[in-house]
């Protein structure tokens, strides 16, 4: 048994679900068998299910826990409980009576569960079970599902969910719940878009021309209405695997038609619409898919301190707010493109990088305001970050290439959330530069914050002049920018 176990809850919040007036809604949860230090996380999911915040609440050994509608009050929402041993159960946000729960970290199969609803979180229970089961018995099957190529894989993947979504029906088909057909829907979409997203991320140009909903096979039919989805229902809003679905669609569908096109999140916004209204072809409802794609355009612009038209943003927004589909979520994409004006107005390429309070192993403090004037080359990462340690050999190539040159200053700075993990990284890599941390806060630090870090690794050049260069960039704009600026270009003021 670990020394800590967590429980997360997930809430949704972007629609309402009312509670039963004579029966508040409550979660009664008795865990037996953990350590002394348990906590309950909370965490709020908003925004088309792409931000979050979490609070947590210290529980002493031995006691039960009862989560009222008070503390429930933004539960319009899906629950997930989750321990350090990997155990999830998810509660969805149909869940609107009482529910009990008693389990035993040691035996989560032993989990009982009681209430109403009850059979909605068994469901959860039982089709990862079922999940597991079809997958290694195809996997036995094939010698290795991983060994297919991905026509054959993708193949026996529409086969896995088909079983899915039938063991779905079959649960529920002499089952009368409350909210049991919101809760069926919801299941379905979550179902098809896991494999529909699956598809898009690893598929062919071919695979992305002739997709169709969902189906063993491929058509030249646009996507369109089917017995398997209603792209007229704003759940959709919720299902995170949807929005990741639309949105990698789209932009490879774009990628593919314009493939030697510079492809910036201005070019993305003007091609995106039309080929929304190419797939989706009915022109009021698939606003649904316009909105998702907008406001994950603006999220990942604002990841990446992009800079957009805004004025072209606007519109695309005023244009959603005549439609019934989208029209209430108009406020959430004002909001998002507010904050992304907000962030370009303090740290974007071209404007003075703010200063930094970095140390280094000894505990000797490096402020960018006192370091000399030189090229600042950074590389931004932590102990935990697989993409950033798959790098180092490139980053290390790179800093010893220029090792003799004045003109630049190779840092490396972890966002590591402990010093140990920090310096045992270093000891492990051996990374070239000098190497600084920004302290426990992590991705709260004021360094991560002041340049809008949200994603590792990341590249940031601050030139002679004191002004950002390059922010958030991926190794190859790195390596073009240090070949092409061997020589810094210092202004000296008079």
């Amino acid at each position: 048994m670990k020394n800590f176990y967590f429980f997360f809850l997930l809430l949704f919040a972007l629609s309402s679900c009312q509670s039963n007036k004579n029966e508040p809604k409550t979660i009664n949860l008795e865990v037996s068998n953990y350590a002394e230090n348990f906590a309950l996380l909370l965490q709020y999911t908003s925004d088309f299910s792409l931000n979050s915040k979490l609070d947590s609440i210290k529980i002493p050994s031995g006691e039960k826990i009862s989560l009222n509608e008070e503390l429930l009050a933004n539960a319009n929402s899906i629950l997930k409980f989750k321990d350090d041993d990997q155990f999830t159960l998810a509660f969805s946000k149909y869940i609107n009576q009482p529910i009990s729960i008693k389990l035993d970290l040691q035996k989560p199969d032993s989990i009982i569960v009681e209430g109403k609803q009850a059979k909605f979180i068994e469901y959860q229970l039982d089709q990862n079970k079922y999940w597991y089961k079809i997958y290694y018995d195809f996997d036995e099957k094939y010698s290795g599902l991983m060994k297919l190529d991905s026509k054959d894989f993708f193949l026996i993947q529409d086969s896995i969910t088909q079983l899915r979504l039938q063991f779905l029906d079959d649960y529920f088909k002499d089952a009368d719940l409350e909210n049991q057909k919101d809760f069926v829907e919801l299941e379905r979409n979550k179902l098809i878009y896991v494999n529909l997203y699956d598809k898009v991320n690893t598929a062919s140009p071919e695979f992305i021309k002739r997709l169709d909903i969902y189906g063993d096979s491929l058509s030249d039919t646009p996507i369109t209405y089917s017995e398997h989805i209603n792209f007229s229902n704003p759940i959709l809003f919720e299902n995170a695997y949807y929005n990741k679905f639309i949105y990698a669609f789209i932009k490879k569908d774009i990628m593919l038609t314009n493939p030697d096109t510079k492809i910036t999140y201005d070019f993305l916004l003007n091609n995106g619409f039309p080929i929304i209204d190419k797939w989706f072809i009915d022109a009021e409802t698939n606003a649904i898919e316009k909105t998702i794609f907008l406001n994950t355009l603006i999220n990942d612009a604002k990841i990446f301190n992009a800079e957009i038209d805004v004025e072209a943003f606007r519109n695309k927004i005023d244009e959603l707010e005549k439609s019934e589909y989208s029209k209430d979520y108009v406020s959430i994409l004002d909001k998002n493109l507010d904050d992304l004006v907000e962030i370009l107005s303090k740290v974007a390429v071209g404007k003075r990088a703010p200063d930094f309070s970095l140390t280094d192993e000894n505990g000797k403090i490096y402020k960018l305001s006192e370091m000399p004037n030189k090229t600042i080359v950074i590389d931004v990462w932590a102990s935990w970050c697989a993409p950033c340690i798959a790098s180092f050999p490139k980053w290390n190539a790179l800093a010893e290439k220029y090792k003799d040159n004045k003109n630049f200053e190779f840092l490396t700075v972890s966002l590591d959330k402990k010093t140990e993990l920090w310096k045992n990284g270093l000891e492990k890599h051996q990374l070239e530069g000098l190497k600084l941390y920004a302290g426990e806060k992590a991705f709260k630090s004021d360094f991560a914050v002041n340049y809008n870090i949200s994603a590792i690794p990341c590249y940031i050049v601050i030139d002679a002049n004191g002004k950002i260069a390059l922010l958030n960039a991926n190794f190859k704009e790195l390596e073009e920018y240090t070949e092409n600026h061997q020589v810094n270009n210092l202004t000296f003021l008079k």
